[in-house]
């Protein structure tokens, strides 16, 4: 396993090699740096930015917006998730309204809500109705993968439902939840800042995008899309890191005869 570790980390970086040699032939071939800016270029826009005390606060304003509307999108799909996922009558009664979020175009929703709620509430509203379905479907589907027989253990015993969420329920849609958050997070970073773009908040990393390309420089945008890679790899990688087995603690295993009993 260690060496199918180690061997997969040459290869990304192999990979990474091989992908900024393609960048920098390109931008020799090409000669403009308007259109392909050189990798020197590119990393004294990144030093630039880095070593300005605004773009701190540039950065921490975008990601307080991801995280908060994030935490808020979870928040809500905790509570009709799980329902909806017991209850197949409300999960009907909800279906009309996921669809019609799936559907809606991203960019006629950010500009109805720049419309609604000026430049900087309409990122949050954005964001948190692209991400909400994929956190709602993860909590959904992971209701529904969990063992029947289990489950009705659990009621003929009479465990309180909140025992019984706590300590069963959670920890099995614990797998699918994560990779609805990861989904959903990555998601969010790519709404977030198309949002911001449009709607042009007073601190923001999409309005330094807008001001970038309205300047031209083509370095600069580049390299503010290589800080936001890796916030977003980042967060990514602590999402991941949650990522332990889940076991029902405490409970016995249902025998045969009780799980006929409620079948």
């Amino acid at each position: 396993m260690k060496i199918f570790t180690s061997r997969n980390k040459y290869l990304v970086l192999i990979s990474t090699v091989i992908l900024l040699l393609l960048w920098e032939t390109a931008s020799r071939l090409v000669g403009k740096e308007i259109l392909i800016p050189s990798l020197s270029l590119i990393a004294g826009e990144l030093f630039r930015i880095l070593s300005d005390p605004e773009s701190l606060g540039i950065i921490a304003s975008t990601l307080g917006r991801i995280i908060t509307t994030f935490l808020l999108s979870l928040g809500l799909a905790f509570v009709l998730g799980i329902p909806a996922g017991l209850w197949r009558t409300l999960e009907s009664l909800l279906k009309p309204l996921e669809t019609t979020i799936r559907s809606v175009p991203t960019m006629g929703v950010i500009l109805l809500a720049v419309i609604w709620l000026g430049s900087e509430g309409s990122p949050f509203f954005v964001t948190s109705l692209i991400i909400f379905p994929v956190l709602y479907r993860s909590l959904m589907d992971g209701i529904r993968n969990i063992d029947p027989g289990l489950a009705a253990f659990h009621r003929v015993h009479h465990v309180p439902f909140i025992k019984r969420l706590v300590n069963f329920y959670m920890p099995s849609i614990a797998p699918f939840l994560k990779t609805g958050c990861v989904s959903g997070l990555g998601l969010g970073f790519k709404v977030m800042i198309a949002a911001e773009v449009l709607s042009q908040p007073q601190v923001a990393i999409g309005t330094t995008f807008q001001i970038e390309r309205s300047q031209l420089n083509t370095a600069g945008v580049m390299a503010w899309c290589i800080i936001l890679i890796f916030l977003a790899a980042l967060f990514e990688r602590l999402l991941k890191m949650i990522d332990k087995p889940y076991r029902v603690k405490n409970d016995p295993e249902p025998d045969k005869k009780t799980v006929e009993a409620v079948s």
